[in-house]
């Protein structure tokens, strides 16, 4: 788990990003792979849940903004101790630019 908080908590930070952004996912972080909780998946907490319970660790939050032009991704870590921070910031930004790239290439064929 993500230090001390459960996972209604991590979900509450979800919510709470949701309304400002496009798109909002909790990153959950595996050895060779990640889980993306979508802040508008209903099923939410229970994915998150399932995730931590296979051995994930819930890393961060990816928002991405879109005005039509400019495509715009941000990666914020969950709090954490030193140690684990930048490895999980890292992770993050990784994972942030291969949903960029991913996005760009959309973006282009429309």
């Amino acid at each position: 788990m993500n230090g001390a908080r459960c996972a209604s908590d991590l979900i509450a930070d979800l919510d709470n990003a949701g309304p400002k952004h496009r798109v909002v996912a909790l990153a959950v972080a595996f050895e060779n792979s990640s889980v993306l909780v979508y802040a508008d998946d209903p099923d939410r907490l229970r994915f998150l849940n399932e995730a931590i319970e296979a051995g994930g660790y819930p890393a961060g939050l990816i928002a991405i903004d879109y005005d039509g032009r400019e495509l715009v991704i941000m990666a914020n870590v969950f709090e954490c101790d030193a140690a684990r921070e930048e490895h999980y910031r890292a992770y993050l930004r990784r994972l942030a630019e291969e949903i960029a790239k991913r996005a760009e290439k959309i973006k282009s064929s429309e």
